[in-house]
């Protein structure tokens, strides 16, 4: 049996070795440097979505969509960049920006879809992990009350109860 492994296994010798690890980690190394570049884009480019649904101007979802489809250009990057380390992509680095990433997804569809609960994004097509999405989700509670409080504030019942329904 030794002998089956020592003839099977191959020799490398140190130089070899040396590049192989500082091949994988400098690689890995720039991976994280600029997927921490762009998880912080994409949290700063939600929020913005986000914040535009508390502004006073009239909602303009057209805008936001397409400012949401330049984002998710950037998580497709992100997670491109990423491929090579599973490990980066599922750790707690980007965690936090992708949460945001989920919450303005879902908090722009609900907008956009009349307030329809049943139609939410997937996180599989959206390639988001469950955990990322589930904190955006709760992150739309919180919202949805701001919302709320926002109709109230201008004397709009009827819209603070749409938001309170949901």
């Amino acid at each position: 049996l030794l002998a089956d492994f020592m003839s099977s296994s191959k020799n490398i010798n140190t130089t070899e070795l040396i590049e192989k690890f500082t091949g994988y980690f400098d690689g890995k190394d720039f991976a994280r440097e600029q997927a921490i570049k762009l998880s912080r884009e994409i949290s700063r480019g939600s929020t913005v979505i986000i914040r535009k649904l508390h502004g006073k101007e009239k909602l303009d979802l057209k805008a936001m969509t397409a400012d949401l489809r330049s984002i998710e250009k950037k998580f497709k990057e992100l997670k491109k960049i990423l491929s090579g380390y599973p490990k980066l992509f599922h750790s707690n680095m980007i965690d936090n920006d992708l949460q945001e990433y989920a919450e303005a997804s879902i908090i722009l569809n609900l907008f956009k879809n009349n307030f329809t609960i049943t139609d939410l994004p997937d996180p599989d097509s959206m390639g988001i992990p469950y955990s990322a999405y589930l904190l955006g989700l709760s992150d739309v509670i919180g919202e949805l009350r701001r919302c709320t409080l926002d109709a109230m504030l201008r004397k709009d019942l009827k819209q603070a109860n749409v938001y309170l329904d949901i």
